[in-house]
């Protein structure tokens, strides 16, 4: 997997998943660098489309309803571009690692195979991995119907709270929080919160997990790996979300128990790609892993051009893995906004959000490369359009083509 590169010759980087900021930051990151990035996506509009750091953008068969067709494109931008390095992103991984042995035919793919990456995403295999492992897990159980989500909410202790999520899930879409409480007599409201969330829907194609609340500090991760070594690495605190779901604030955290937990996992799983963690780090320090995602994150966004994060990619030193300034701030300024500010409940927050707003760059904007910046309320205005259309969240509308949810 590791590719010998000199200055002299610059790869031809094909990246899929050009809808997300990461994609653009990784094309942003390797132009930089000196590389050609192109890029494949099956969306109208998305960020990478407009961007004066990507050479040529190619429409592709939407991975979740076309994958054979989808490999096909693949296989053709590759051959007609002379495409060194393929580099998934977002959830088209799945359909990227399926065929896999097609594509490896004509350039190197910077991904592990569908098998590993699927035990991987699978909520509860992966808990169950990483106790077989020797880590410490909150427990975790399966659920496949309706009448076990509901026993398990009867069943429900009011000093110890309970998560309930789909086995496959992103953004925490669908994610269930119930928070202990101090009161004993607590109950749950049984009958709004099978108004609230799709319980009937639960199966066993479709099942879910609930998990054992842990309280303590999330911590999320994102680190590129080859053949179970480190060569990139990046943890931070999870201060803003988007609801339940994706940081838009991103501060570096130097945490060398996450890293020596993820360096050990990898390294067990011999695993090559790009890999993330959530944790939950208890007020005793225990580190407990949330789930995984074995693919690009948002962690993308504390590494500048002169970091060269490309040579985590392509020609990595096993000795010292890359890591972020600890001074870098990022954020998705228009999430901020609104999610950000839409949290600020006493002046104490008011201060730490605009200490954070004001000392952060954008991940979107730049003066050199500004239509991106422009095209994201496009893109959330067609984004808009195909939840109203597919009656779903806009969420879910998000990775509607691309998401893998178990499929056999």
């Amino acid at each position: 997997m590791n590719i010998k590169i000199t200055d002299s010759k610059p790869l031809n980087i094909l990246l899929t998943g050009g809808r997300a900021p990461v994609t653009l930051e990784l094309a942003r990151q390797f132009t930089a660098a000196g590389h050609r990035v192109y890029v494949a996506e099956s969306l109208n509009r998305y960020l990478c489309r407009v961007s004066s750091a990507v050479t040529g953008c190619f429409k592709v068969p939407e991975p979740r309803f076309q994958p054979d067709e989808f490999i096909d494109a693949l296989c053709e931008i590759a051959i007609k571009q002379g495409i060194d390095l393929i580099i998934p992103t977002c959830e088209e991984i799945f359909y990227v690692a399926r065929g896999l042995e097609r594509l490896k035919l004509h350039c190197t793919v910077f991904t592990d195979s569908f098998s590993k990456l699927t035990s991987l995403h699978n909520k509860l295999d992966f808990i169950q991995k990483a106790a077989g492992y020797g880590f410490i897990v909150p427990e975790t159980r399966l659920i496949q119907s309706a009448e076990e989500w509901r026993a398990a909410l009867s069943a429900f202790s009011p000093e110890n709270g309970l998560v309930f999520k789909p086995v496959y899930s992103r953004f925490a879409a669908k994610t269930l929080i119930i928070e202990p409480s101090l009161e004993r007599n607590s109950q749950v409201d049984l009958e709004n919160l099978q108004h609230q969330y799709p319980v009937s829907e639960i199966s066993v194609t479709a099942p879910w997990v609930v998990q054992a609340y842990i309280p303590g500090q999330l911590i999320s991760t994102y680190s590129i790996v080859h053949d179970g070594i480190v060569s990139a690495h990046a943890a931070y605190e999870t201060s803003y979300k988007a609801g339940l779901g994706a940081s838009i604030f991103f501060k570096p955290l130097q945490h060398i128990a996450v890293f020596n937990w993820i360096r050990r996992f990898v390294e067990l799983e011999q695993f090559t790609g790009q890999i993330a963690f959530d944790f939950i780090e208890t007020s005793e320090g225990k580190l407990y892993p949330l789930e995984c995602n074995p693919r690009a994150t948002s962690g993308t966004h504390l590494f500048e051009p002169a970091d060269r994060l490309d040579q985590a990619f392509i020609s990595f030193a096993s000795s010292k893995p890359l890591t972020p300034k600890p001074t870098t701030r990022s954020m998705l300024s228009l999430a901020m906004l609104s999610y950000g500010f839409a949290g600020i409940r006493t002046w104490k927050h008011l201060r730490a959000w605009i200490s954070a707003y004001s000392q952060s760059k954008d991940v979107i904007f730049r003066w050199r490369d500004p239509f991106p910046y422009v095209e994201q309320l496009r893109v959330l205005f067609a984004t808009w359009q195909m939840s109203r259309k597919l009656q779903i969240s806009m969420v879910e509308a998000l990775t509607y083509d691309i998401e893998w949810n178990g499929e056999a």
